[in-house]
């Protein structure tokens, strides 16, 4: 039976054709990479990839980027999620502003059920390791994927230099990037490979 996905793109631009908007930003159907594709990719665009993270399967990876692509997630010192979003209309325009705005981060409301931890228990580093999660006085799990095309320069690339400036100032966060890409990795056959159907939807 054919699986199909809807992936919600975080896009804020002027533009409401859908067509105009894959072509602008060079958007594609998600495929399956290997290990080495995506550091190769990172690398071209000068974005360090130690402790880089994956979606240990197709369930994890439908849960994390259940909340838009590219995108961000904020733990605070205790390890409990804080939303970016004030209000259910704001989308990933937001996480910017908020990133300029990390010293607030554990004075902002968080959520107790969600922590670093459940999080982590979706995720698997590219180099064995575990990630460390102590000692810090925030986290930010940035999400990126090469099919998601000029989306990760305006976006997640982005975000990773904010949160370099505010680590220079001080900052005591710890940054992570999760690769949204469909994992060879998984092990999936050729033919569960192929029951995958996708489709996009654009959060403006």
């Amino acid at each position: 039976m054919m699986k199909k996905f809807v992936l919600l793109l975080s896009v804020l631009c002027a533009f409401g054709c859908k067509p105009l908007l894959v072509k602008l930003y060079g958007i594609k159907n998600p495929s399956f990479v290997t290990e080495e594709k995506i550091k190769k990719y990172l690398l071209k665009k000068d974005i360090d990839t130690t402790g880089l993270l994956y979606t240990k399967d197709l369930k994890a990876w439908q849960d994390v980027l259940s909340i838009g692509m590219p995108n961000a997630y904020f733990f605070n010192a205790k390890g409990e999620y804080v939303n970016y979003k004030k209000t259910a209309s704001d989308c990933n325009a937001k996480v910017g502003s908020f990133i300029e705005d990390l010293k607030s981060l554990n004075t902002e409301p968080s959520d107790k059920e969600f922590t670093l931890e459940k999080m982590f228990g979706k995720l698997s580093s590219y180099n064995g390791k575990p990630t460390e999660v102590t000692g810090y006085d925030g986290y930010v799990l940035i999400t990126w994927a090469t099919y998601v095309g000029k989306l990760n320069r305006d976006k997640s690339f982005d975000w990773v230099e904010l949160i370099k400036t505010a680590q220079s100032k001080g900052v005591n966060v710890k940054m992570c990037l999760i690769n949204g890409d469909l994992q060879e990795k998984w092990g999936m056959s050729e033919e569960e490979k192929s029951q995958l159907d996708f489709d996009f939807d654009f959060n403006q």
